[in-house]
């Protein structure tokens, strides 16, 4: 009891750690103090509680080669860009998310269930933050923009800061509520009693830091993971899912494109256009870009990536086709190996959610904002895809398992 206990607070621990996006630096290296914190609450958790360790499955040992593939090929363009002191901070964003992948892949939670309990609570923090900056009209201890905005264009006198709690950026702090809004998803249906109360309360909580966060593309985004969670668990058959969800899809652009007519010019939105021109000017000046990335050196790297704001662009201008490649390879293999346990999906109602999770995540959140671009994101990424492959791993071993009759039979 005692050693689960330990790995528990050590996990917590490790969870809260990504949540604080404090910009740091020691001479020319620039980080977050999530990233050493973290890494050093992993080799904790892995040295001092000594985890079980288990065998990697195919779908882990996957996601471990292309992790290593992906900054191995980081290196190499680092090696050669003339831009390299850039690049120098992207490189530094991967170790702690490489440390972090390498030891949940090889570890064996109580259950998925109680570690999707901890991502859930480790939250907590963050959520009294965001309350806390709401009441006092703040932008978040690491986040204050000059200009104040209206209330997601939603409410017309309303004028606040956008909050950030403890994350560097409102957007980022969007992008980790929507996993934990997901997980909660899945909690929720599973409860029963006061326990489904509780979560409900717990859910709403999280919408309305989602809300005071102004991210409309991520809110677009846990709506259509709703939408997909709902139809998946209603809608048993595989079309009946697919033409729901498509339905939708078609329903949810149509108030987008609503939207933007009365509000008129949008910077959250139709502003993406703007940005998505500009990085095809700077493509067709730097033809290189596909090879390696974007090696010049004005405008700026920083400048580059901001204007794809798209993380499949992110990838090409990062590390060119490879990168693209990689970005696209990885949400359809998400969605494939959820689609082949389809069948399976509703009797696992946290897989179901995650599933649906990733499918927003991948379609919505990553067409039209920055993800995977930091540190901390890359960290919240990866231990919500460990996650949803152990969840899968236990679907599989279910079905696997032979059924009392067999037993019997044999």
């Amino acid at each position: 009891m005692r050693r689960f206990a330990w790995s528990d607070l050590l996990l917590l621990g490790v969870f809260t750690a990504m949540t604080i996006q404090w910009p740091m630096a020691v001479g020319p290296l620039s980080f977050d103090l999530a990233e050493p914190l973290a890494i050093v609450l992993l080799l904790a958790y892995f040295v001092v509680t000594r985890p079980q360790r288990v065998p990697l499955t195919p779908r882990r040992r996957t996601v471990l080669i292309a992790a290593i593939a992906i900054f191995s090929w980081a290196v190499a363009v680092w090696l050669v860009a003339p831009n390299w002191r850039e690049r120098r901070l992207d490189l530094m964003g991967w170790i702690a998310p490489l440390v972090l992948l390498g030891v949940l892949l090889y570890d064996r939670p109580r259950s998925w269930s109680h570690f999707a309990r901890l991502l859930v609570l480790a939250s907590l923090p963050t959520l009294a933050a965001v309350f806390v900056e709401r009441a006092l009209n703040v932008g978040g201890p690491f986040y204050s923009p000059v200009e104040t905005k209206s209330l997601l264009g939603w409410l017309g006198g309303s004028r606040t800061y956008p909050n950030a709690g403890f994350f560097g950026h409102s957007n980022t702090l969007a992008s980790y509520l929507l996993w934990i809004i997901a997980l909660s998803l899945g909690l929720w249906w599973q409860a029963q009693g006061r326990a489904k109360i509780a979560w409900t309360a717990f859910g709403l909580a999280l919408g309305a830091a989602l809300y005071f966060s102004l991210a409309r593309t991520t809110i677009v985004a846990v709506a259509f993971t709703g939408i997909v969670f709902l139809a998946l668990n209603r809608l048993r058959t595989r079309r009946g899912f697919g033409v729901a969800v498509l339905a939708a899809g078609v329903v949810i652009t149509l108030l987008i494109l609503l939207f933007i007519s009365r509000q008129g010019v949008d910077y959250a939105l139709t502003g993406r256009l703007e940005l998505w021109q500009r990085a095809l000017r700077i493509l067709g000046r730097n033809p290189n870009i596909p090879l390696m990335g974007y090696q010049g050196l004005r405008p700026g790297l920083n400048v580059a990536l901001y204007v794809s704001h798209n993380l499949y662009a992110l990838g090409l201008f990062m590390y060119g086709l490879p990168g693209a490649l990689a970005m696209i390879a990885l949400a359809l293999w998400t969605a494939w190996i959820g689609w082949r346990a389809f069948d399976r999906l509703p009797e696992r109602p946290l897989a179901g959610a995650l599933w649906s999770g990733m499918m927003a995540f991948f379609l919505v959140q990553a067409s039209i904002s920055l993800d995977l671009h930091e540190a901390v994101p890359r960290m919240i990424f990866f231990t919500m895809l460990v996650v949803y492959l152990g969840l899968l791993d236990e679907i599989g071993q279910g079905s696997a398992a032979p059924t009392p009759q067999a037993v019997m039979a044999s």
